[in-house]
């Protein structure tokens, strides 16, 4: 999940609605909802556009007060969870 080649970027299909401090993302297609905390609901927010690892952890550490290492462990730890579930996809960047 650490390649930084890799970009992601959530699934149109996919809703996000904000609750209290929080989001749930629905996947109305399969009948499925997922709850996130605040951290997960700006994650998901900055997944509008394709976004790499290292450009989350860098927005994620300016706006929250969390160490880097442990920052980019539980980004890449949710982007693996969005992407198993169907939620987020996964494209690599061209080389060049």
């Amino acid at each position: 999940m650490s390649d930084a080649g890799t970009t992601f970027q959530r699934k149109s299909a996919i809703e996000g609605r904000a609750v209290d401090r929080a989001a749930v993302l629905v996947d109305s297609r399969e009948g499925l909802y997922f709850g996130v905390n605040r951290v997960g609901a700006r994650i998901w927010s900055l997944l509008e556009q394709p976004r790499s690892v290292a450009e989350l952890v860098e927005t994620l550490t300016g706006e929250f007060t969390v160490d880097a290492a442990a920052c980019r462990r539980e980004t890449e730890s949710f982007l693996g969870q969005l992407v198993t579930q169907g939620l987020v996809g996964a494209t690599p960047r061209p080389n060049g």
